[in-house]
């Protein structure tokens, strides 16, 4: 222990203890860095790990990266509260302390990852809707079992391609030809719903769907494109949350943590709630 610091014995990753006191290792603290920018940008802790260990980068042991790990640092008061984190951690400043763009960035991530569970099924679900408010249930029924049909017609001719049992030109005229039925079904399909989206509910959430789909990877940084295209408005109702209106009307809270809430405009709420409880209490008495 010097100037009041307990020294570990097991000396945390990014340092290096000399004259009882810790010092920064450059190198090692460029990783950390890493490893909370990616995190705050919605980048799951295995995937980091994974990341690491597919870049070759060492750790102190010699292993390979674990989710664990990569928790444990995260976690580490060591790199939050010190000044290792303010020298190697770039933050914004903010009335709130975190960027809402950095919060997007996170719920962009998120959404992408789970796509699968919140989208498509939000999206079958509207579609059932107005479904059910029309009268062309059966026809939009007759035209999937036609989609799937032709589908798995297309499966079987390339089959029978691959085996050599059609000819190269004649694959190509039979696919061409099964692939524009399709193409025509899909816009008739989409057609129908077109004209029950008045609001533009379903069709934001299948722009959404689709931007979602097209990338490859998370993001790392702002894309004014795709912000355009996927947002409707940002608000913040309190110093505790950030609220992201994306199209399709689906939106998604984003909880801000303790340490990055602005402390001055949570002591003023807690002030008016004080005050209210007190009116109400001397309402109750009179």
């Amino acid at each position: 222990m010097k100037n009041g610091t307990y020294l570990a014995s097991h000396t945390p990753y990014g340092y290096r203890i000399e004259n009882g006191e810790y010092v920064i290792v450059e190198n090692e603290a460029e990783v950390v860095k890493q490893i909370f920018k990616r995190y705050l940008s919605g980048v799951a802790k295995k995937t980091i790990a994974d990341m690491l260990n597919s870049t070759n980068v060492p750790n102190r042991e010699g292993t390979p990266w674990q989710r664990s790990t990569v928790e444990y640092i995260l976690g580490n008061e060591r790199y939050t509260d010190t000044l290792f984190f303010r020298r190697h951690i770039p933050t914004r400043q903010s009335r709130l302390r975190i960027s809402p763009i950095e919060v997007y960035i996170t719920a962009v991530n998120k959404l992408r990852e789970y796509r699968c569970e919140i989208l498509l099924p939000a999206i079958q679900q509207t579609e059932n809707l107005y479904l059910r408010a029309g009268s062309s249930t059966l026809k939009i029924k007759e035209i999937d079992r036609e989609i799937a049909e032709l589908s798995d017609k297309n499966i079987l001719i390339t089959r029978l391609h691959s085996n050599g049992i059609i000819r190269s030109f004649e694959y190509s005229e039979q696919i061409s030809a099964v692939n524009s039925k399709i193409t025509a079904l899909r816009k008739e399909r989409t057609r129908f719903f077109e004209e029950r989206d008045e609001n533009g509910t379903l069709s934001g959430l299948k722009t959404l769907n689709n931007r979602l789909t097209d990338l490859k990877k998370p993001l790392t940084e702002f894309d004014s494109e795709l912000f355009a295209e996927t947002v409707k408005g940002i608000t913040v109702p309190n110093n505790r949350e950030v609220r992201i209106e994306f199209a399709g009307g689906l939106t998604v809270s984003e909880k801000i943590p303790d340490r990055r809430r602005c402390r001055k405009n949570e002591k003023q709420e807690n002030t008016i709630r004080l005050r209210n409880e007190e009116r109400c209490c001397c309402n109750k008495q009179r």
